[in-house]
């Protein structure tokens, strides 16, 4: 390109930048004058706007080329296309698979007639509700839940829509209905309205964990009580009294050790419930509702089986409880022999017996406790409740009489064992150890009670000869 060329493009473009710069500021006064023009108008704006009021003109609708006269139209009846207005049928929701049936109280202190029946929403649901028989439970449907899900209303208020329950062996029939906004009853559809559900085990399909004296209520719970069975009392039925009459024929539970040692005695179809920390045996009834009930159902020769309930009739466990055996060997009238080492007879019925080297006498019906320290004579009424109570345990002899046996005189007793769940029959013979007084008849006998009684004569002068 020459230099002229170039010196024209230059010039050109010079100019081209003069006339934009003109035209931006031609532009820019343009809109300023727009603005102004704006202001000024919007000042000069009256503060109410008038309306006139428009006339309006009545007009008729076009005539019908096909009009007829009134009763040409009466002539043709009813319409040919009619709308008939129906409300839309309301249907029993489906609730068959959400109820859980838990089965009925069968606790023996409710009449089976009037046995609750246990009812849930789905076996996750720990709210259970409880009906009688052929009574209505209201229910609900609650949409805050997520998803919304079917509930029982609370303290069954009455609501529109409810069920009905009527045990049929180890089932229930149930029958769901509900009421529409005229009162009308809805039963429809018939597969809905009725249908039976199997009774499921409370504690088992999520039932929740009940507790007896602080220890969770499953299989284990006699061994936590520390229940012991041994059999029958036979201390007891022979020396109990009138106090223990009731106890003929049923086995003797012990439950606790020590100072908590307490026992019942039982046989099958007996009702104990839990009452201030302890079994008690009472009858099915009103002293038993509202409490934990243990029945006995079955007792062999080795296993006492139990049906354990809880207060409200819903959880029902089955335990057992088997025989303990104790390590006892039945004491035999030789070894008793060596023991009671007999000094002489005092009375007819009295006698003297050297036992752990003492002068011990015995009448009959007294008591003699084997502990560790040996033979004890339970002297005390305080001492007899205590072993009655089973505050003191070992092997018990009683003292139950003298009498002849051929030529020689015996004394006779019973043997119990410390569980006293056995009990052995024994007679020692009263004869004197070599180097002592042999016991020969009733003229040996008032030799020595006339000598007793010289002694004592003697000793009571020799005390008044010392006060002189």
């Amino acid at each position: 390109m020459c230099y002229s060329q170039k010196f024209i493009l230059k010039k050109s473009l010079v100019m081209i930048g003069r006339w934009l710069s003109w035209l931006n500021c031609a532009l820019f006064g343009l809109a300023l004058t727009f603005a102004l023009a704006g202001v000024v108008y919007w000042f000069r704006l009256p503060n109410e706007i008038i309306c006139a009021d428009c006339l309006s003109k009545e007009r008729g609708l076009p005539k019908s080329a096909f009009e007829l006269a009134d009763h040409a139209y009466e002539q043709t009846g009813d319409s040919l296309l009619a709308l008939q207005q129906s409300p839309p049928a309301m249907q029993l929701p489906d609730i068959r698979t959400q109820l859980v049936y838990y089965g009925k109280n069968g606790r023996l202190d409710v009449a089976s007639e009037r046995a609750a029946l246990h009812f849930s929403f789905n076996a996750n649901n720990k709210a259970v509700a409880t009906v009688l028989p052929g009574e209505k439970l209201y229910l609900v449907y609650d949409r805050k839940t997520t998803p919304p899900r079917y509930g029982f209303s609370p303290n069954n208020e009455k609501t529109s829509l409810w069920i009905e329950g009527t045990p049929v062996g180890g089932e229930v029939q149930v029958r769901v209905a509900m009421e529409n906004d005229n009162g009308e009853l809805v039963v429809e559809p018939e597969l809905f309205a009725n249908f039976r559900l199997p009774g499921k085990e409370f504690t088992r399909y999520g039932g929740v964990t009940w507790e007896i004296g602080g220890f969770r209520v499953d299989g284990t719970l006699m061994a936590r009580l520390k229940a012991k069975w041994f059999g029958m009392d036979r201390f007891l039925e022979h020396h109990g009294g009138g106090d223990f009459k009731d106890i003929e024929g049923r086995q003797r539970v012990d439950f606790g050790e020590n100072e908590d040692l307490y026992s019942v005695f039982v046989k099958a179809e007996d009702c104990l419930i839990w009452d201030q920390n302890r079994w008690k045996v009472v009858p099915p009834g009103a002293d038993s509702l509202n409490h934990p009930l243990l029945i006995v159902k079955k007792v062999d020769d080795r296993l006492i089986t139990f049906e354990l309930w809880d207060a409200e009739g819903r959880g029902k466990i089955a335990l057992n409880l088997l025989k303990s055996t104790e390590p006892w060997a039945v004491q035999n009238a030789q070894v008793l022999q060596n023991m009671f080492n007999f000094l002489g007879a005092k009375t007819r019925t009295q006698c003297v017996f050297e036992i752990n080297r003492e002068r011990v006498t015995l009448k009959p019906s007294d008591w003699l406790l084997l502990t560790s320290k040996g033979w004890k004579k339970l002297a005390t009424e305080e001492e007899i409740d205590d072993y009655v109570k089973r505050k003191l345990l070992g092997t018990l002899f009683v003292f139950e009489g003298l009498k002849r046996k051929g030529e020689k005189q015996v004394m006779s007793g019973m043997l119990y064992s410390p569980t006293r769940h056995e009990c052995q029959e024994v007679e020692l013979a009263l004869q004197v150890k070599k180097g002592k007084a042999s016991n020969k008849g009733p003229k040996d006998l008032k030799e020595r009670l006339r000598e007793a009684q010289e002694k004592a004569l003697a000793a009571q002068k020799a005390m008044q000869s010392a006060k002189k």
